[in-house]
């Protein structure tokens, strides 16, 4: 028989401590006697052997809580008044202090708890409570200064980097049969005037520190595009009805359609 009551009172004393650490975990709304009995590891029937429903453990675990920090205070600091503060206030405390121990409460519970016999009753029950959540939001603001001073503050320094584009030319060169043609450049555009009923034979190569690039070719009010030119050059033919002028537009960078200009091809304009 009192090995069973032992045993009884290790298991409800194990239903108050993991329900205590449920509710900080899941919050009071969020605990559920089947959470409380998960974290246990029992059924959920060892709960009403013990207590009446939720609400009963819920409350029975806070006070067997508060009985226990205070046996740890006054044992720590005997002339401590803990009990003068009411009961709804510890249990406010017990959830917002998770740091505590036997090693600091005597410390804490001396700063916000601790006033002289003799002192005046001068601030209400919830501003007690709001005391600690005032104090952490100013440790958190004072830790969120000092991280975003060492951000502002950080110093680099580098040497001096010049950044150029690339860039992308393009020497056009056009003869006949009979001669050389002058190739008049302006702002990188090539442009050549043909004469009526004759065939040219242009070549186009590439130059410049761009990796990519391709040519826009217009003739007789018509545009043609070349595929990408990179080393090598690119020859082609144009016969001219009449006289016109061919202008050579080198463009950085792939062409997205589709070339009309190739090796050996051959434009003609009307």
């Amino acid at each position: 028989m009192l090995l069973n009551e032992d045993k009884n009172a290790m298991l409800r004393r194990e239903l108050t401590e993991e329900t205590i650490e449920t509710v900080a975990a899941l919050g009071l709304e969020n605990t559920t006697t089947n959470a409380i009995c998960k974290t246990c590891g029992v059924n959920v029937a060892y709960i009403y052997r013990f207590f009446s429903d939720k609400e009963d453990l819920i409350a029975k675990s806070f006070a067997d809580a508060d009985r226990r920090f205070l046996e740890v205070i006054l044992d720590n600091y005997t002339v401590l008044n803990y009990e003068s503060i009411d009961y709804e206030s510890r249990c406010h405390y017990l959830c917002l202090l998770p740091f505590v121990n036997e090693k600091n409460v005597s410390g804490i519970y001396r700063v916000f708890f601790h006033k002289p016999r003799h002192a005046k009753e001068k601030e209400s029950g919830i501003l007690r409570v709001l005391v600690l959540s005032f104090i952490g939001m100013g440790i958190c603001a004072v830790s969120l200064c000092g991280a975003t001073w060492a951000w502002f503050t950080a110093t680099t320094s580098a040497g001096t980097a010049v950044i150029q584009a690339a860039s992308y030319t393009v020497t056009v060169t056009a003869k006949s049969d009979e001669e050389n043609l002058n190739i008049a450049v302006k702002d990188g555009v090539s442009t050549a005037v043909l004469e009526a009923e004759k065939k040219y034979t242009v070549t186009l190569t590439p130059g410049g520190t761009a990796t990519a690039g391709y040519c826009k070719i217009t003739l007789g009010g018509k545009d043609y595009y070349t595929g990408q030119l990179t080393a090598d050059t690119l020859a082609f033919k144009v016969s001219a009805a009449k006289k016109q002028e061919l202008t050579v537009t080198p463009q950085w960078g792939s062409y997205s359609g589709e070339a009309t200009v190739e090796k050996n091809s051959i434009l003609t304009s009307e």
